[in-house]
């Protein structure tokens, strides 16, 4: 059962999604608790996880700046980031195997693909990414992680030009939650 702070985080993250999407806000405008706090008439901690899932869900920067204000780029992170969602999953699914040799490798690769996302190297970027789905599709068995790889690969190739810091900002997301 959902709590009641989860439940009016969620409306008022719905609230403040239409708006950013519909302009109401500036690219680079800072949103801030307070402004949250007394727009909504909520405390604190209301704000602070509409703030925070915003920031998931790509809309916001880190430090609370608008940073998707169009249904397209917001479509995009939200296909990057269930890409990674899904790769995440394939992981739990491995520690439930315990494979130690894959998780060395898994480690190399993750090793390789955040040296790549710090300096912004979309190509190695996408070679530690296949690297690392490599390795997850032969010791999870899971063969329908082929779709996702070939799915991602394009996704980045096709918009990395253009959106390089929605990338990247997807996979630091992504390897947030995974090593919480």
């Amino acid at each position: 059962m959902r709590n009641k702070l989860t439940f009016v985080a969620d409306e008022i993250y719905a609230e403040m999604k239409k708006d950013i999407l519909n302009h109401k806000f500036e690219r680079e405008e800072q949103i801030t608790g307070d402004y949250i706090a007394r727009r909504f008439n909520v405390c604190r901690p209301f704000a602070t996880e509409v703030l925070e899932n915003l920031v998931e869900t790509g809309l916001l920067s880190y430090s609370y700046k608008v940073h998707t204000v169009s249904e397209a780029d917001f479509r995009f992170m939200s296909r990057i980031k269930m890409t990674f969602y899904n790769l995440s999953y394939a992981v739990q699914k491995l520690e439930e195997k315990d494979v130690p040799v894959c998780f060395d490798c898994l480690k190399q690769e993750l090793t390789k693909i955040k040296l790549a996302a710090h300096e912004q190297n979309l190509e190695a970027f996408i070679a530690g990414i296949q690297n690392f789905y490599g390795c997850m599709i032969e010791h999870t068995e899971m063969p329908s992680l082929e779709n996702n790889i070939k799915y991602l690969i394009d996704t980045l190739i096709f918009f990395g030009k253009r959106k390089r810091r929605y990338i990247f900002q997807s996979y630091r997301l992504w390897c947030d939650r995974l090593f919480k």
